[in-house]
């Protein structure tokens, strides 16, 4: 199975914060497979007024390659719009600084919310540095509801193997095992930085064949596939909403 979202728009594609006021509803049951284009506008969620978000379309695409089902690992890809304003500098520095709140919108909240009061629910740092920073090596837990969908509830430590201006890696552990890998890429080009992220669940051997077929069927099916996806747009939609601020106020 492979899933892609190509030049996922971002721009105020974000969810608003008035949405912490609420209970977020169930997500949508709009199944598609191979090539239906599906609007990004937080429509999981519910409405906001609408003077509080501004929305628009994240055209998004599945591919289901021939002749590989139930073998390889399933890959998940997204190439978003040009980030605004935010650099690497910022990404690199968000990733280090996910714990502690924020004021945003006349609320204040977990900045780990903020980030998709939606689907997010907490996040701490699990293992830190010996020094007390957040790098390689360092351990992330995080809690989070796919489309606020208990289906697709995420709760597991993930170990950081990357966290520099070029991008941030980690992998999430299921019962102790290595079964995730997701790398995040960043490029700063004029006004902005070129945001990619991939999610790939399963492990790329021979051997691993059937536990693949498993996990495609029973942990990571194409529903959950299409749920990231639309997570991952619309999370990164929100970055140039705070974090250029919040970058500029801790770090001044």
């Amino acid at each position: 199975m492979m899933l892609r979202a190509r030049r996922g728009i971002n721009r105020n594609a974000g969810v608003s914060m008035a949405l912490l006021r609420l209970e977020a509803g169930d997500a949508r049951a709009d199944g598609y497979a191979g090539g239906l284009d599906v609007p990004n506008s937080g429509s999981r969620c519910p409405d906001p007024p609408a003077n509080t978000l501004a929305s628009e379309a994240a055209r998004q695409r599945a591919q289901r390659p021939r002749g590989a089902a139930g073998r390889p690992p399933a890959l998940c890809w997204i190439e978003h719009e040009l980030l605004r304003g935010v650099t690497p500098s910022m990404l690199r520095w968000w990733f280090g600084h996910l714990e502690g709140e924020i004021a945003f919108e006349g609320v204040r909240a977990q900045r780990y919310r903020v980030w998709h009061p939606c689907d997010h629910i907490r996040v701490r740092y699990a293992r830190r540095l010996p020094d007390g920073s957040v790098g390689v090596g360092a351990v992330i837990h995080i809690t989070e509801m796919l489309g606020a969908n208990p289906k697709h509830l995420v709760d597991v430590d993930t170990d950081i193997v990357r966290l520099d201006e070029g991008g941030f890696g980690h992998r999430p552990r299921f019962h102790g095992l290595r079964l995730a890998e997701m790398d995040y890429a960043f490029e700063a080009i004029d006004g902005g930085t070129l945001y990619r992220n991939s999610l790939t669940v399963g492990i790329a051997r021979r051997w691993a064949r059937p536990l693949n077929a498993l996990l495609r069927r029973f942990a990571f099916d194409e529903a959950r596939g299409r749920a990231w996806l639309r997570h991952n747009v619309e999370e990164v939609g929100q970055f140039e909403r705070f974090l250029p601020a919040l970058h500029a106020r801790e770090t001044s």
